[in-house]
């Protein structure tokens, strides 16, 4: 329900902003193009990469937002939830991953245009508030912005907006937040980045005026993550000339920029004698309107070697071309792979390498039979939507859109736990346990599944363990747990009963889900936890990835624990998770 009563803002979320903000927060003054600009290259990095993500933009007026209905329709294409903070009238949302908020008559939020994305390859903060100047071109308006990757800054404005939710849409919040929780802010990804500047860079040839209010932004940012930018411009006599548009060159290779201009001078002073032919034979590929990445070796003047990733954008000029790239230091990450082949066990290598394989030869055998129900499930509703859609009810078409959501979701799910397997990631993840409330981890759990996939079942839980401090690695238990429960409600008809029980004999801790499902053929259960595994017994029309007890298994081990179960044909099972019981 819409609550139309005033803000619970006393400030502008730009001032929020810059009040909760202990230390100096760099603030630039741009114009509205230069802060569209800048919106959309940002949002464009989403659609290109086609990233997940979760997006909160606020405009001043609702007329703003219908200007840009058609970009948000391809964003909610991608996206997982847009919302929009606007003033009356917002249409109706057009499908659940939208979420409209009507800001009332008065909201500080009016006074300002922001965007701040949230995705786990990079997230973003772009707040401008207006400073209300008459001017002649409603481009050249004029904006104090912030612009930040700050993980702390991006928190608190999640919250701030969250606040302002809770008052507009209160039962959209906990959905919000789940999502929200999807997402680890980490600094953003450097090949994403820089895309990104050089999208910002190649804005300088034909809005040189704007871009000069970013320069110190741009340069804020292309130091804070480590980026180096230059431009190379071919000339009437052949030559190319280089310059650094960002970094510290001098720092980098250990020479004066001003030594020369000629970028020839610079390769061959520079990049590594064993890696020029291939250098030269890339830079003979880098044609107008083309984009390329690569990385070389370096030699620095002091003699020591280093690996820079190239990353480039040649773009057609009156002369020639003019290439605008990005450099950073990749010498760690090479290192570190020389050091981990080093340290690697051969042995542990080699049965590693076994079980990968194995796991990739059932992969080619099971994948086509695995994702061909989703599939044609989705070409059908698909088909059905493109040739019939005009003789459709809404209500028939989203019926039809959330089919081919719901396969896209469960196919999306099957890829993630397949990459777990393929990469032989779980094996990495160790076994870190902190100090957790074993009464409030697993009831939370509980309560979480209650809600979503048990929804329309039972759910008994019997808890027998003391509310005392434990030690729990719950990285690896929400492999583990949810799994077990998803399991339960998967292969179990609407409204039996599961149960989950918790308890302890003082040296171990037991967690243990009951179902009243279709249970497992005893001639099946040795192969329960192979990836990929489709019991005899299961509909070739159901849809699993086949890899969840087979994450589950490995994880509890690396808990130094196991999964015991017993289960009978047509009667259901009960699977049970057998922790060491560590006291904090």
């Amino acid at each position: 329900m819409v609550n139309n009563a005033t803000s619970p803002l006393q400030h502008s979320l730009f001032e929020l902003i810059t009040q909760e903000t202990v230390e100096n927060l760099p603030i630039v003054r741009c114009t509205k193009s230069t802060l569209i600009h800048l919106s959309h290259s940002i949002e464009d990095t989403i659609l290109k990469n086609k990233i997940p993500a979760m997006l909160f933009t606020g405009f001043q007026e609702s007329s703003h937002w219908r200007e840009e209905a058609n970009r948000y329709y391809e964003l909610s294409e991608v996206a997982i939830q847009i919302c929009i903070f606007a003033g009356k009238p917002l249409p109706i949302e057009s499908d659940a991953k939208q979420l409209h908020i009507e800001l009332a008559h008065g909201d500080p939020l009016l006074q300002e245009w922001f965007l701040l994305i949230l995705s786990n390859e990079f997230s973003v903060l772009l707040c401008g508030q207006e400073r209300l100047m008459e001017v002649s071109n409603e481009l050249d308006r004029e904006f104090d912005t912030i612009w930040s990757f700050d993980e702390a800054q991006i928190t608190r404005t999640l919250d701030i907006l969250e606040k302002v939710i809770t008052h507009y849409r209160p039962e959209k919040l906990i959905a919000l937040q789940d999502a929200r929780k999807t997402f680890q802010l980490r600094p953003p990804n450097p090949q994403l980045l820089s895309q990104f500047v050089i999208t910002v860079m190649s804005y300088e040839t034909s809005l040189t005026h704007q871009i000069r209010r970013q320069a110190m932004m741009l340069e804020t940012v292309m130091s804070n993550v480590g980026i180096y930018a230059y431009t190379i411009e071919s000339e009437p006599d052949g030559k190319m000339k280089l310059q650094v548009v960002s970094g510290d060159f001098e720092k980098l290779f250990g020479y004066p920029v001003t030594a020369s201009e000629d970028a020839n001078y610079w390769f061959e002073k520079l990049v590594h004698p064993e890696d020029k032919p291939r250098f030269y034979a890339n830079q003979r590929k880098l044609l107008p309107n083309t984009f390329a990445s690569n990385d070389y070796r370096y030699v620095h003047k002091d003699g020591h070697i280093m690996w820079l990733r190239l990353i480039s954008h040649t773009v057609p000029a009156p002369h020639g071309f003019i290439r605008y790239g990005t450099c950073y230091d990749i010498t760690p990450l090479y290192n570190a792979k020389l050091i981990q082949l080093e340290n690697e066990r051969l042995e542990q290598a080699l049965e590693h390498e076994k079980e990968l394989n194995a796991t990739r030869t059932y992969f080619i055998n099971s994948v086509m039979h695995e994702f061909r129900n989703p599939l044609a499930t989705i070409l059908l509703a698909s088909e059905m939507l493109e040739r019939y859609t005009h003789k459709m009810t809404e209500e028939e078409k989203m019926t039809r859109l959330r089919m081919i959501q719901k396969e896209i979701v469960q196919l999306r799910s099957t890829l993630d736990d397949m990459a777990l397997i393929m990469n032989n990631e779980v094996s990495d993840m160790g076994f870190n346990p902190d100090v957790e409330d074993a009464d409030i981890y697993f009831g939370g759990l509980i309560d979480h599944f209650r809600k979503g996939k048990g929804s329309r079942h039972r759910v008994v839980v019997e808890d027998s363990v003391p509310k005392v401090p434990i030690l729990l690695d719950t990285r690896l238990l929400k492999y583990v747990i949810p799994a077990m429960l998803t399991n339960a409600a998967q292969y179990s008809a609407q409204n039996t009963t599961i149960t989950c029980r918790i308890s302890h004999d003082g040296e171990h801790l037991f967690f243990s889900v009951t179902d009243e499902g279709i249970g497992i053929p005893e001639a099946d259960q040795p192969n329960i936890f192979k990836p990929l595994f489709r019991g005899s017994n299961i509909s070739p029309t159901h849809h699993g990835g086949g890899l969840g007890l087979t994450i589950a298994e490995e994880c509890i081990r690396l808990h130094r624990g196991r999964i015991e179960f017993v289960s009978k044909e047509g009667q259901g099972s009960t699977f049970t998770a057998i922790l060491p019981y560590l006291l904090a």
